[in-house]
């Protein structure tokens, strides 16, 4: 079960736009998790996390526990994402980091514009559970340059360069 609770408060640069309250069932307990997305503007400079807060788990053990016949334990949440914007004039962009703890996977990506001449873009996986889920990782990274275009000759232009690179990761060829 879980609810999104949109609250759009404002606390000078600091809002506070959703409150997340989720709980559920499994075979160890009561899973619960409170969390919120925040975000802050300090001048040309925005943040933002999302879900960041407590969990629990609201257990029953055979023995009892911290709350009589019942246990709680509660922890800190980490964020299931961070993401950033800048327009200060000579850099203009943002960029996120995802984080799934469940799959073990970040991604994130970034987009900045250099003077509004050079756009780089930047887009990144690393998974550190194998599909087997066994332990290791892999990573993907892919790179782009766009810049005002260049003559080739023959009606042929350089728009952008880019690079594609991976690391335990495998392409399906016959799709």
């Amino acid at each position: 079960l879980e609810i999104d609770l949109p609250l759009h408060l404002s606390l000078g640069p600091v809002t506070l736009p959703t409150l997340y309250l989720v709980a559920g069932a499994d075979n160890s307990g009561i899973p619960i998790e409170i969390s919120a997305a925040l975000g802050v503007t300090l001048g040309p400079v925005q943040a933002a996390v999302d879900r960041v807060g407590v969990k629990g788990l609201l257990s029953f053990p055979n023995q009892g526990g911290n709350l009589g016949p019942a246990n709680l334990s509660i922890a800190f949440k980490p964020p299931n994402g961070l993401g950033i914007a800048i327009d200060a004039g000579v850099v203009a962009g943002g960029g996120y980091i995802l984080f799934n703890p469940d799959k073990g996977q970040y991604a994130g990506v970034l987009d900045v514009a250099l003077a509004e001449i050079i756009q780089v873009k930047i887009i990144g996986v690393l998974d550190t559970i194998l599909p087997d889920g066994s332990h290791g990782f892999s990573f993907l990274l892919i790179i782009t340059f766009d810049f005002p275009p260049i003559q080739l000759g023959f009606g042929f232009t350089l728009n952008g360069v880019g690079g594609l690179g991976g690391v335990n990761r495998t392409m399906n060829t016959d799709a």
